[in-house]
C-alpha cells in the first residue's frame, strides 16, 4: 500500500469530529452531574468554535455563579442575553445573580423581563414577590405570590407565603384563608398553624390563637412557636403557663441568650452572693421589670444592674440596685445572672402579685427643678408621644401619624408639649394644625438627652398621652397619669378589654375597637379631655 492509499484508509477509519450539538450535550451532562470543571472545558471548546453560542455563554455564566464569581456570571449571562434576548431563563438566572450580589432593583427588573417572556414562570414570580415584600411593596408582592398559588395550587408553602403578605397588609380574613388552604394541603405544616394563630390573635380571638399555637408546638419543636404561645397566654392573663413559655424567646432569631461564666439564677438562695441583672429587651421593658430588683435584693444579694447607657442615670437611684453599669462596660465579679425579662417568671408573678406600687422610680430633684422653671405658663401641661422605635417588630401597628393628634391639640386651654424623640419639623407642624386652628406645640424632644431627663420632665406634667412606648412605662413607674393608645391587638402586657393596667395603676388605656381604627380612639380621647378640663382648677387625669 503506497502513501496515498494509507492516508485514504486512515481517513476512512478515523472517528468523526464531534458536532457542537454533541459537545453541548456532553457539557450539559457533566454540568447536571456536578462536574463543573469538565462542563466548563466543553462550553469553552464550543465557544472557541462559535463565540455566539448563547446557551454555552449562559451556562458558563451559571457555573461562575455556582462558584460565587458573580461579576463574571453577570458578564457571561449578559453576553448570552445580548445574543438571544428572548430566553426567559437567561433573564431569570441573571436576576438571581443580581439578587445574591445585593442588587435587588436589578434583580427585580430581571425577574420582570423573565415574566414578560414567560407569564407562567413560577420561580420568577416567587422571587420577585420576595424582593417586593422586603422592599415594603406588599400589594405587588401579594399579586406575584397569588400567581404562584394559581400556577401551583397544591403547593402548601406558596399558600403560606401569600398568607404572610396578606397578613402584613392587614387583610386578616384573606390571610387566614391562605393559612387554612396550606393546612388543607399539608395538615402538619407547623408554621402555617402558627401563622394562623397570629392572625387569630390580631382578630382578637386570643383563645383560638392559643389553641393553634399548642397544636403547632406539638408538630414542631420551634422556640418561636412556644414564645408566641407564651405571649398569647400572658395577654389572656394565663400567667403561670405564659411566663414559662415566654422563656422560649431565647431560642428565636430575635433574642440571643447571653453567655457568662457564672450560672443563670433559677431561684436558689443568693444570700451573701452577687447577682448581675441585665436588660436584654427595649427601654420600656427594662423600666417595667426593674420593679423586681427590690425583691432580688431582699434575698440578701448584692445587685448589679447592666442596662442601656441612656437608662443608667435613671436607674442610679432605683431601689434594690447596688451598682449600675452601662452595657459595654466590664462588670465586677458576680455569682449569678438573670435577665430583667425573666424576673416575673422567677418570682411566679400573677395578676394579683405584681409589685404594682408606684412610684418605684423617681426623677432627680435638680432636673425636676430645672424643668419646673421652664414650665411657667398657666393651665395643664400635657405631653405627647405618637411613635416608638421604628425597628420594633410591631411598630407599624402601635405608632400613629402625627397629624392624628391635631384635633386633640385644638382643644384650648392646654399647654401642649412634644416628648417625641427626633420629631421632624413636618410632624410638629402637623400636630399643631387642625383646620383654621393653630395650636402652640413646644418641641422638647431635643432636650431629652437620656431617660433621667425625660423622667424629670414627665414628673412636671399633668398628663402624658402616648402610644405604646417606653414613655408609657416611665409614666407608670413615676406614678404619673398617662393615657395610653393601644391597637386592637396590643402587646401582651396590656391584657384584653381592660381600661386599667395591673402593672401601672396610674395609666388609662384607650383601645382600638377594631383593627386599624385610630379615629375612634382619638374621638374618645378628645371627649375625655374636654370632660376633664371642665373641672377646676386642674383636672385629675388619673381618675376614670
Amino acid at each position: 500500500m503506497n502513501r496515498k492509499q494509507r492516508r485514504a484508509a486512515e481517513k476512512q477509519t478515523a472517528a468523526p469530529a464531534p458536532t457542537l450539538a454533541t459537545l453541548f450535550a456532553d457539557a450539559l451532562r457533566h454540568h447536571q452531574s456536578g462536574r463543573l470543571n469538565e462542563a466548563e472545558g466543553l462550553y469553552r471548546q464550543i465557544l472557541a468554535g462559535d463565540p455566539r453560542h448563547a446557551d454555552s455563554l449562559h451556562l458558563l455564566g451559571l457555573i461562575a455563579y455556582q462558584v460565587r464569581r458573580y461579576d463574571l456570571a453577570v458578564e457571561l449571562i449578559g453576553k448570552a442575553i445580548a445574543i438571544d434576548p428572548g430566553q426567559a431563563v437567561f433573564h431569570f438566572n441573571l436576576a438571581v445573580t443580581f439578587q445574591d450580589q445585593g442588587r435587588p432593583d436589578d434583580a427585580a427588573a430581571g425577574y420582570r423581563r423573565a415574566i414578560g417572556l414567560n407569564p407562567d414562570y413560577l420561580e420568577a414570580h416567587a422571587n420577585l414577590g420576595g424582593i417586593l415584600k422586603d422592599q415594603g411593596n406588599l400589594n405587588d408582592a401579594a399579586l406575584h405570590y397569588r400567581r404562584v398559588v394559581d400556577l401551583q395550587p397544591a403547593n402548601a408553602e406558596a399558600h403560606n407565603i401569600l398568607g404572610g403578605a396578606l397578613h402584613q397588609l392587614g387583610r386578616l380574613e384573606d390571610a387566614a384563608a391562605c393559612y387554612r388552604q396550606t393546612l388543607g394541603v399539608k395538615p402538619d405544616h407547623a408554621l402555617a398553624r402558627n401563622n394562623l394563630g397570629l392572625v387569630l390573635q390580631d382578630q382578637g380571638r386570643v383563645e383560638d390563637a392559643i389553641a393553634e399555637y399548642r397544636v403547632a408546638a406539638c408538630l414542631a419543636p420551634d422556640p418561636a412557636i412556644r414564645w408566641n404561645l407564651g405571649l398569647a397566654q400572658l395577654q389572656n392573663g394565663e400567667y403561670a403557663a405564659g411566663w414559662r413559655d415566654h422563656e422560649w424567646c431565647y431560642g428565636t432569631a430575635l433574642f440571643a441568650r447571653r453567655e457568662f461564666s457564672a450560672p443563670a439564677w433559677t431561684g436558689e438562695s443568693i444570700e451573701g452572693r452577687t447577682i448581675l441583672l441585665y436588660a436584654d429587651q427595649g427601654r420600656g421593658d427594662a423600666i417595667q421589670f426593674i420593679r423586681y430588683a427590690p425583691r432580688v435584693k431582699a434575698r440578701g444579694a448584692t445587685v448589679i444592674l447592666e442596662c442601656q447607657p441612656e437608662l443608667a442615670n435613671l436607674f442610679e437611684t432605683a431601689p434594690g440596685i447596688d451598682r449600675v453599669i452601662a452595657k459595654g462596660e466590664a462588670p465586677p465579679p458576680f455569682d449569678f445572672h438573670a435577665a430583667l425579662r425573666s424576673l416575673p417568671h422567677l418570682f411566679s408573678a400573677t395578676l394579683d402579685t405584681i409589685p404594682a406600687g408606684a412610684p418605684y422610680l423617681n426623677a432627680r430633684d435638680d432636673l425636676v427643678a430645672a424643668w419646673r422653671a421652664r414650665l411657667t405658663s398657666p393651665g395643664p401641661n400635657i405631653g405627647l408621644v405618637w411613635r416608638g422605635n421604628p425597628s420594633h417588630v410591631h411598630d407599624r401597628k402601635r405608632s400613629v401619624a402625627a397629624e392624628l393628634f391635631a384635633e386633640l391639640c385644638a382643644v384650648p386651654g392646654v399647654n401642649w408639649l412634644s416628648l417625641q424623640k427626633d420629631a421632624t419639623t413636618e410632624e410638629i407642624a402637623a400636630v399643631s394644625r387642625h383646620g383654621e386652628i393653630q395650636a402652640k406645640i413646644r418641641d422638647y424632644g431635643p432636650l431629652l438627652t437620656d431617660w433621667a431627663e425625660t423622667a424629670a420632665l414627665a414628673s412636671c406634667l399633668d398628663l402624658i398621652i402616648t402610644v405604646d412606648t417606653g414613655v408609657a412605662h416611665l409614666a407608670g413607674a413615676l406614678g404619673r397619669p398617662a393615657w395610653v393608645l393601644l391597637p386592637f391587638n396590643p402587646d401582651w402586657r396590656w391584657l384584653l378589654h381592660r381600661r386599667d393596667s395591673p402593672w401601672h395603676p396610674t395609666l388609662r388605656l384607650f383601645r382600638q375597637p377594631a383593627p386599624g381604627d385610630w379615629g375612634a380612639v382619638f374621638r374618645a380621647l378628645r371627649q375625655e379631655l374636654e370632660d376633664a378640663l371642665k373641672t377646676q382648677p386642674i383636672p385629675n387625669f388619673a381618675l376614670a
